[in-house]
């Protein structure tokens, strides 16, 4: 375990490296003066500390895990205001407060890219395949960046500057958060990557941080006043299954009649007995009504049990 913090008393920013099963400290070091966050590499190998040095100046430190030893200390012309790393643990990307993305190779920490936008830098998150970074800034975009070449594939446009930034698990889906300090407000949303569409809006105060749950069926948003978690469906048909679910009840034939609609009731009615299409009359009926329409409608269309 790390953690990450300012020392008062002389002003220093310190990292400790704590042995979980006993809360022994294994390690110290000094970084700058305001700890801002600390992560590991995926693979355990690495840890990475971001200070705030002051000057409008920022750094990251890099340890080795294994031995303890610090590899590299680099150093930025702005506050750090996010860092990860790459799913393989081989690149790692920081954000800046001069509006600049920059990414790094692990090993010999050559900057590889260097993507430059006008506004602060405020989230920054790798899509599980390891081929596109997002960034979220004050400037309200959340953008899709090709890891490779810096290409900006697609941006959205919020109104209020976008605080967090998150893929789900299979990179189908990214997930941005804004807010602003002036009303309190914000909203999550959810992005389709492969077109760039916004999915879903989800109202809140200002959002400051997303999740999404190892299983990825849920999203949890976090605010400085709140947490609210959503459900996420990932295919069209576990939305359909899980509106079955939460269904109250089916509309009775009547009912279906008074909105205009066939006397027929949806399959799903039948397969789940729901009322009032829970009898056996339904079950017998159901097989010759699925018949039918296979066969593309033709012939007579079978009559329909009485409804209770």
């Amino acid at each position: 375990m790390a953690t990450g913090s300012t020392n008062h008393k002389n002003g220093k920013g310190e990292v400790h490296l704590i042995e979980v099963g006993t809360g022994r400290q294994i390690a110290h070091f000094d970084h700058g003066s305001i700890l801002r966050e600390v992560a590991f590499s995926p693979d355990g190998r690495l840890l990475a500390s971001v200070s705030n040095d002051g000057l409008q100046a920022g750094s990251v430190l890099l340890v080795e895990m294994s031995t303890g030893r610090e590899l590299a200390r680099i150093a930025h012309d702005a506050y750090v205001e996010a860092l990860t790393f790459s799913p393989d643990g081989q690149k790692l990307v920081t954000g800046s407060s001069g509006g600049g993305a920059r990414l790094f190779e692990t090993r010999t920490w050559q900057q590889l890219l260097h993507v430059d936008r006008n506004s602060k830098i405020n989230s920054v998150d790798w899509s599980p395949d390891g081929q596109f970074v997002a960034i979220g800034g004050d400037d309200g975009m959340a953008r899709l960046i090709e890891a490779k070449s810096g290409r900006e594939l697609f941006h959205v446009a919020q109104k209020r500057p976008v605080r967090a930034v998150r893929f789900n698990r299979d990179g189908k889906l990214l997930a941005a958060g804004d807010g602003s300090f002036a009303d309190r407000a914000g909203e999550a949303i959810l992005i389709e990557v492969a077109t760039g569409r916004i999915l879903a809006r989800f109202p809140q105060d200002q959002v400051n941080s997303i999740a999404f749950s190892p299983d990825g069926a849920a999203m949890l948003t976090l605010s400085d006043n709140s947490a609210q978690l959503h459900s996420v469906f990932d295919t069209p048909q576990n939305l359909v299954n899980a509106a079955k679910n939460r269904a109250a009840r089916c509309l009775t034939q009547g009912q279906r009649m008074e909105y205009f609609l066939p006397a027929a009731p949806p399959i799903w009615c039948i397969e789940l007995r729901l009322w009032p299409y829970h009898g056996d009359e339904w079950q017998i009926w159901l097989p010759m009504r699925k018949a039918w329409l296979a066969s593309d409608r033709r012939g007579q269309e079978p009559p329909l049990p009485k409804a209770e």
